[in-house]
């Protein structure tokens, strides 16, 4: 036991003097390097956030913190690109309507402030819910795993409604990328 103990210490104390180096040769003078989004035109987003375990980007509005996700960018149905982002919209959107038309209901625990992101085509928009509470609404429709609409009618507890809609590929295109 002593005999493997030994080289494990080993190796992790190198591995830590090896990170302190390259962290300090990255960094000089104590600058600390911060990933940021940006869109396909190269202009800054933000930083890297995190919100129950999705990445993304806080954008405010208002002086009310939205959270806006990342996901890697689907190439194809199996297929994710390595290096390119795009916005994570919702892919079981929930509308009132009886076809998916219109303003999605949006669920709790999306955002510190709740947002739902309906990607239509090309263009993904973020419908971003008023400062009130939530209530049991009912739902007519939702958007299911292939994409097609599914009308079912159903009461759903703590959701709310948009108070307004901002169109994040308009403002800040795709594809996203994550760097220094």
């Amino acid at each position: 036991m002593r005999s493997i103990t030994l080289p494990a210490l080993l190796l992790v104390s190198a591995t830590a003097a090896h990170a302190q180096v390259a962290t300090s040769a990255s960094n000089p003078a104590g600058q600390t390097n911060v990933l940021k989004v940006f869109d396909a035109q190269g202009k800054p987003v933000g930083p890297v956030e995190s919100y129950e375990r999705a990445q993304g980007v806080y954008m405010n509005f208002g002086r009310t913190p939205v959270f806006m996700p990342l996901r890697h960018k689907k190439v194809s149905a199996t297929q994710y690109s390595e290096s390119q982002f795009e916005w994570a919209d919702d892919t079981a959107a929930t509308f009132p309507s009886a076809d998916c038309s219109g303003a999605p209901l949006i669920m709790m625990g999306s955002s510190p402030r709740p947002v739902d992101l309906v990607r239509t085509g090309a263009d993904v928009t973020a419908y971003i819910a008023g400062p009130g509470y939530g209530s049991p609404l009912t739902a007519n429709s939702y958007i299911s795993y292939d994409g097609s609409c599914v009308t079912a009618s159903r009461s759903v507890p703590s959701y709310w409604t948009p108070q307004t809609s901002f169109s994040l590929t308009q403002r800040y295109p795709e594809p996203l990328t994550v760097r220094y």
